[in-house]
Formats: structure tokens, C-alpha cells, sequence
């Protein structure tokens, strides 16, 4: 039996005694303890009423050896204080806590990260946990645990929080000519228009049908007025396009299993080329033979220029399994007669 326990079932008994042999100071000490006890259990029972807890990530969205921060945000909107309190989070272990003065526990996968501290009433707190990552990726940081006590600590409680923020961590950048680009022309001399890419608000004229037409392509006026099928001829894309192509096959058969270094070595250098391309106004797009946690398709998507397309392309990238969804060359053929 432990000394918390012994105090919680001498105060009754100390009572009775002080009664019976008409001791009041014996009397006094166990009506005090009786007390105590009272007040401490009801202390317990309300530690976590009307108490919030929030992590928000100071920057949810950051590149590889960068640094971001975990916030605990936590508020106590009751007139009872925590007199002492820890908090338990988990975080993977390729997140690495920067701040040595904070209480790290290594894991198989996770490390569980502990804070210590004490809240008043009415009262907002908040610690900050400085983390980076040399590995890209989505992680999820969710369900802190909050242990604390009444003040005597008698009755301890502990209570996990269902809340949870998402971290992702993008490929590293590299700039072109480090990978062997030259500075001037990256990607070699361009020839005007785009040939690949068709402006479907731009109609050249028409021509028959072919097999792999998209129903959209199909003129239906000049259908009906010739008696076939008519397929709408677009003009070449003014734009720049960029469609980077990605194979993620490391080893010759995808049952070898995968090279990680070689692995995102190719995941880096597909996003240094999307963020260059992006930055001088290219269409960019991503095909990969690779699919995304709970995906079984290949990761594609079409060139855009849209504002957020290349955090698209950068949050597929840090997401993207080393499971191959076949061949590369197989993906392409796909993919050429939706062009």
C-alpha cells in the first residue's frame, strides 16, 4: 500500500479514535485530514472541466533542415488551478526536438516529448517546442495527454485530448546548377509554341474523329451537319509547359525493394526542377509511378499554372510512398491520350 494511500484511509479512523479515547487533538488532526481528503477528491474530479488545449504550428509547411515550432496552447477558464501538471505528446522520430532543456523519451518509432508546468485559474499558458527534419513527409501530431493532481496529490488524473495538427515537410531544394544544369538555358533552347499543348479555347478547325478523342473535342453541330463525327482541332498552347516524369524504381524489380538515398534523391530533383519552373512562369505538371498513403492509382497531376499548383506538386512529393504502381512507360502511355 502506498503512503497516498495510507493517508486517504487514516483520516476516519483518526477520528474515531480521538472520539473514543476523547482526545481532541487526535480528533482535530483526523477531522483535518477528513477534510483534506474531501477537498481533494472534489479538486480532482474538477481538474479538467472548461480547461482547453490547442498545438498550432507556428509554420505547418517547411523544407527539409528547416525549423518550425510546436505550440501547447493551454487555457484554464475555471477558478481551480493545476497546481502541477505534465503534458505528453508524441512525434515521430524523424522529427528532431532542437531544444536540449526539453524532456525527450526515445521510441521504436515515436519519441514522447514531456512539459512540465503549473496553470493558475483563469489563466493561459503556452510552450513552445522547436522541431526540424532532415526526412520529408506528412506527420500528424495529435492526442496530447495531460497528467496532473490536486494539490496534495493524492488523486491523481490524467486525460488525452483529441486534437491534432499536420506538419509537412517538403522535398529539399536543390538549385539547377548544382545538379548539373547550365545556369542560362536549364532545360535546353525552346522552340516557340508549345506543339504538346493545345489551347481548348483557341479552335484552329476541325478534322474526324479518332480513336482517344475526349467527348469534349467533339464538335456536334458539325457532326449532325456531315453525318460524322467531327473532332475540334485547337491551336498550339502559347504557355510554357513543364511535365515532369518521375520513376521512383530504384532497383531493377520493385519485389528488391528500394535504395532510400537513391529515392529521394529523384524526389528532390523532380521538386527543384517544378519550383524552377514555377518561378519562370512555366505550366508545370507531375507524373509519377508512385502513389500517395491509401492511394492505389500513380500520382498525376496535369500541368497548371495555377498559384497553388506547386504546392500540390511539393505536398505529393513529400507524401509519396516507395511503392512503384508499375511502370513509368506505362504511366506515360496513359497519360498521352489525355494530353
Amino acid at each position: 500500500m502506498s503512503f497516498r494511500s495510507l493517508w486517504v484511509l487514516l483520516g476516519i479512523p483518526l477520528v474515531a479514535a480521538g472520539l473514543a479515547a476523547e482526545v481532541p487533538i487526535i480528533t482535530g488532526i483526523g477531522l483535518i485530514i477528513t477534510v483534506a481528503i474531501a477537498l481533494s477528491r472534489l479538486w480532482s474530479r474538477r481538474l479538467f472541466n472548461r480547461l482547453n488545449l490547442k498545438i498550432p504550428i507556428t509554420n505547418s509547411r517547411i523544407y527539409q533542415d528547416e525549423e518550425t515550432h510546436i505550440l501547447i496552447e493551454l487555457e484554464n477558464r475555471k477558478f481551480l488551478p493545476l497546481p502541477w501538471l505534465r503534458i505528453v505528446i508524441q512525434l515521430s522520430n524523424e522529427l528532431e526536438v532542437t531544444d536540449e532543456n526539453i524532456r525527450t523519451i526515445a521510441g521504436d518509432l515515436h519519441q514522447t516529448v514531456v512539459l512540465r508546468g503549473s496553470i493558475g485559474w483563469y489563466e493561459k499558458k503556452s510552450w513552445k517546442i522547436p522541431i526540424t527534419s532532415k526526412h520529408r513527409g506528412n506527420f500528424r501530431i495529435d492526442s496530447p495527454v495531460i497528467h496532473t493532481s490536486d494539490l496534495f496529490g493524492l488523486f491523481p488524473r490524467k486525460q488525452q485530448f483529441n486534437v491534432a495538427a499536420n506538419l509537412i515537410v517538403y522535398p529539399k531544394i536543390i538549385e539547377l546548377t548544382d545538379l548539373g544544369f547550365p545556369a542560362d538555358r536549364p532545360l535546353g533552347e525552346s522552340k516557340g509554341r508549345n506543339q504538346l499543348f493545345e489551347d481548348p479555347l483557341r479552335i484552329a478547325g476541325l478534322r474526324d474523329y479518332e480513336p482517344g478523342d475526349s467527348l469534349r473535342r467533339i464538335d456536334w453541330k458539325a457532326t449532325a451537319r456531315k453525318g460524322e463525327i467531327q473532332s475540334k482541332v485547337y491551336e498550339p498552347s502559347a504557355a510554357q509547359h513543364l511535365y515532369v516524369f518521375m520513376n521512383i524504381d530504384t532497383l531493377s524489380h520493385s519485389w528488391e525493394g528500394f535504395l532510400p538515398e537513391h529515392l529521394e534523391r529523384t524526389i528532390s530533383v523532380a521538386a527543384s526542377i517544378s519550383v524552377w519552373a514555377t518561378t519562370v512562369k512555366f505550366a508545370v505538371g507531375l507524373l509519377a509511378n508512385g502513389s500517395l498513403l491509401g492511394s492505389d492509382r500513380p500520382l498525376r497531376l496535369p500541368p497548371s499554372r495555377s498559384k497553388v499548383q506547386i504546392l500540390r506538386i511539393l505536398e505529393s512529393l513529400a507524401a509519396i510512398q516507395p511503392l512503384t504502381m508499375g511502370t513509368l512507360a506505362g504511366s506515360i502511355r496513359r497519360e498521352v491520350s489525355r494530353l
